[in-house]
């Protein structure tokens, strides 16, 4: 019985000790997972604020930009509505002009031929009824004017009559004619046309001003509110792809927050359910040990250890006590009976083979203790196994769970690291082949520039040498040209020579008249006719140069031009997408980053389970087997006992 007490004594320290690691690994776990749901409750916080200033913003820019879209369709509907007017304006304006030039001209020629006729002619009828006209109305429009005007001038005056009326005063004499009423009319009128004019004029430039400063200001907002319209739409796309971000990474942010939320309630759950299994375990182990105390204080007095020693000196004490016991048991007569002892038999026998204490402890008791007592021991020896097991059966299972949910964390992360590696391999493979696709584009750029450049200078002292060559060709065939003409010239003229004399008396000094070297001259001539074709072929021949030269020189400078313009552009679109690989490449090596640390978090947690369960599981079914056996033979023992009473 004292090694018993020493047990439960050491049972109860270790069990303390393993609680308190358990607490332990619920404190800090729990200390974590609020402070994980503190941090991701103000990440969402912002984010969500975020997110609806967003949305705000991203409205009230919709709102702006279709104000702005009225402003511009407006100013270019005013634009093209003013243009409309103004252009009927200037074409009204430039008909009524033409009106009062005409008018005007045709005064002025009416005046001069009123001045210069005699008195005597006979009285134009048009005049008169234009005066008539005019004094019946006391005033006469451009066109009004224009009419009587031109059948004046041109001696129609059947024109003007038949806008009278249908019969005329006949013409009256000569000196009836009153032409200085007449030239009084014509030059009123045409003082007033002449201001008219200029008033006209006037208004139209006044017309052309307003319309430059209407048209001037329509642009001007227009252009504004196009400029406005471009930064607004700029600013949305902006502000969109960062709410889209937000978004995204609240999603994320609120899964992890619900998840470490389940986790820390259902750790809680679980602390509160084992503190109290383990209040109550301790409790039941001080009560053990007490009731051990209380019997081994009654087995070692002089009641039982010193009748055992007098009566029963051949037994062992723990015998003598187990005998001196059953002989105060009102059942001490049944104990010795066969049934007890085959009960006892069978106990001890299990005990060795489970090497179970506590079955042999019972087989002991069996043999010292009334039967009720020991039924009343097996009873609640089976009910504290079965709760024991129970117990490691609830625990054994959490330890299943945790380890299951953070073995399939760590597979996921691993996953997820792979994934993420794959693809910071590959962008840092392509960033590798854009570089050196750059570095040899850049290259090539500068070695045709540098070709091009080297083909303009020597094309340059090309065409320089050529011109020259040209040039001098040139020259030299016209002043070959002109020693051939005289020499031509002079030849001729030596081929006529005859002596000066007809004499044939005595010796002649010579025999035939002096022509010149003609005869030799074919040589000279024909020499001179060569250099003369040579500088000819020359000419020919370097102006053709020069052009195929200049062909050349032109196609390979096309050919070049659209052979950068590609390469340039190739390095444009190489240089973006390397600039958004590289963004994208931070980007993966962010997240890989923060993956890892998931990643160390979720081994961290196997770490903090592996004393806990690891172990235990290892020796589990080792000790539910036991205790399963133990059971089964404490029941057995029991049916024996019930069937022995």
């Amino acid at each position: 019985m004292e090694e018993m007490v020493q047990k439960g004594k050491s049972e109860i320290e270790a069990e303390k000790t393993q609680f308190a690691e358990y607490v332990k690994f619920c404190e800090d776990t729990t200390a974590e997972k609020k402070t994980a749901i503190e941090d991701a409750d103000e990440r969402i916080s912002g984010l969500t604020a975020s997110i609806d200033k967003a949305s705000s913003d991203v409205d009230q820019l919709t709102t702006e930009i279709a104000e702005l879209d009225s402003i511009i369709a407006s100013t270019s509907a005013e634009k093209a509505n003013a243009t409309a007017i103004r252009k009927k304006e200037a074409a009204d304006f430039s008909a009524a002009l033409t009106d009062y030039v005409d008018s005007i001209t045709a005064m002025g020629k009416a005046l001069t031929a009123l001045k210069e006729q005699p008195k005597t002619r006979p009285q134009t009828t048009s005049l008169l009824q234009m005066s008539d006209l005019y004094r019946a109305k006391g005033n006469l429009s451009p066109s009004e004017a224009s009419k009587y005007l031109d059948a004046f001038l041109t001696g129609h005056a059947s024109k003007s009559e038949s806008l009278l009326a249908e019969t005329s005063e006949p013409e009256a004499a000569g000196y009836e004619f009153q032409s200085n009423g007449v030239i009084s009319m014509l030059e009123k009128l045409e003082s007033q046309f002449k201001e008219e004019k200029e008033d006209l004029k006037a208004e139209e430039q006044k017309k052309k001003n307003a319309f430059k400063s209407l048209v001037t200001g329509l642009d001007s907002e227009n252009t504004d509110a196009s400029k406005s319209k471009e930064s607004k739409l700029g600013e949305k796309g902006s502000i969109s792809e960062q709410k889209a971000k937000d978004e995204a990474e609240l999603a994320d942010t609120s899964a992890t927050r619900k998840e470490d939320a389940k986790y820390k309630k259902d750790l809680e759950m679980s602390w509160g359910e084992r503190t109290a299994e383990f209040k109550s375990r301790q409790k039941l182990r001080a009560e053990e040990l007490e009731a051990l105390g209380k019997a081994i204080e009654i087995i070692s007095g002089d009641a039982v250890t010193g009748s055992a020693g007098k009566h029963l000196p051949s037994l062992l004490q723990g015998t003598a006590m187990a005998i001196v016991s059953a002989n105060r048991s009102r059942d001490s007569r049944m104990l010795r009976t066969p049934s007890f002892r085959k009960v006892a038999d069978f106990l001890q026998e299990k005990a060795a083979a489970l090497h179970s204490q506590e079955l042999a402890a019972l087989a002991m008791r069996v043999q010292a203790d009334p039967i009720d007592k020991v039924k009343e021991m097996i009873e609640n020896m089976i009910t504290r196994m079965e709760k024991d097991a129970a117990a490691e059966a609830t625990k054994k299972a959490w330890c299943q769970e945790e380890l299951a949910e953070n073995k399939e964390a760590r597979e996921a992360k691993d996953d997820e690291i792979e994934g993420l590696q794959a693809d910071e391999a590959k962008l840092q493979s392509s960033l590798e082949q854009l570089a050196l696709d750059l570095a040899e584009l850049d290259k090539q750029v500068k070695d045709m520039n540098a070709a091009m450049t080297k083909a303009t200078g020597i094309r340059q002292k090309e065409k320089e040498e050529n011109t020259v060559a040209i040039k001098d060709a040139k020259a030299a065939q016209t002043a070959v040209a002109e020693a051939l003409s005289v020499l031509n010239e002079f030849y001729a003229k030596a081929g006529q020579a005859t002596a000066f004399t007809q004499v044939t008396a005595g010796p002649q000094p010579f025999e035939k008249p002096y022509t010149g070297m003609g005869a030799e001259s074919g040589g000279v001539l024909g020499m001179i006719e060569v250099i003369q074709s040579d500088f000819a072929r020359l000419e020919a021949e370097t102006t053709a140069a020069e052009q195929s030269a200049a062909k050349e020189y032109e196609s390979f400078m096309d050919d070049s031009k659209l052979d950068l313009a590609s390469k340039e552009k190739d390095i444009s679109h190489k240089s973006s997408r390397k600039d958004s690989e590289t963004q994208a490449l931070a980007s993966v090596q962010t997240d890989l980053a923060n993956v890892k640390k998931e990643l160390d978090a979720v081994m961290k947690t196997y770490d903090e389970l592996k004393p806990q369960c690891a172990d235990a599981s290892a020796s589990y079914e080792e000790r539910k087997a036991k205790r399963d056996a133990e059971i089964k033979s404490l029941e057995q023992a029991m049916d024996a006992l019930n069937i022995a009473r």
